[in-house]
This record gives C-alpha cells, sequence and structure tokens, in this order.
C-alpha cells in the first residue's frame, strides 16, 4: 500500500507498508531517509557499521518486502564524476557528518 498527500497542497510525503500474509512491515527509518534527501547535491560523509565512511552527494532508496530498512545507492541520481556509487542499507549506518560544518548530523540509536 502506498498513500501520499501530495494533494490539495500538502507536502507530498510517502508512506510504504510491505504486506505479506496479513502481516504489516512498516519502515523505521523515515527520519534518517529524509536527512539523507535533505542534502541532496551537498555532500555529507556516512560512517557505515563496518568503520569505512563513504561520500554520499545524493541517493536513490527503497524497500524490499518485509524490510524495515531503505536500500540506499549513492551518488547515481544523477551519477557525479569521480564520486564512487555505493550500496547500503540504512541500518549499517552509525554517523552521518556534514563535512561543510565538521559536525554529526545523525547518530544510530542502536550504536
Amino acid at each position: 500500500m502506498i498513500r501520499t498527500s501530495a494533494i490539495f497542497g500538502l507536502r507530498p510525503t510517502l508512506e510504504v507498508c510491505a504486506c505479506d500474509a496479513g502481516q504489516v512491515t512498516v519502515p523505521i527509518d523515515g527520519e534518517l531517509v529524509s536527512l539523507l534527501r535533505r542534502y541532496d547535491g551537498f555532500a555529507l560523509d556516512v560512517e557505515m557499521g563496518d568503520g569505512t565512511t563513504l561520500r554520499v552527494s545524493n541517493i536513490a532508496w527503497g524497500y524490499d518486502v518485509g524490510d524495515q530498512y531503505a536500500h540506499v545507492t549513492t551518488n547515481s541520481s544523477p551519477f557525479i564524476e569521480g564520486e564512487r556509487v555505493d550500496f547500503f542499507f540504512t541500518s549499517d549506518i552509525v554517523s552521518v557528518w556534514d563535512p561543510s560544518e565538521s559536525s554529526e548530523v545523525y547518530r544510530s540509536p542502536r550504536r
């Protein structure tokens, strides 16, 4: 089921529920995905659970049936010359840093 509030002049939002045999899985990372989207076109440093840091300037994301965390592809919408394209799940993120401000803008509550 996909619902959007883009009608009647409301700010567009998207709620996605993956349904399987009567059970509903609701994504729980909406705030993090929104943060990454707000910085579209500006570089962020994303620290991953395995210790690597990725430079992220834009994202394409989605949810597979039953997932509570988005899968993310970076720097491909549009492609950025000289930047890596990476793929991860939002559940793998430890922290997000804004290098222009030298400040942490997100820390995973699970880490």
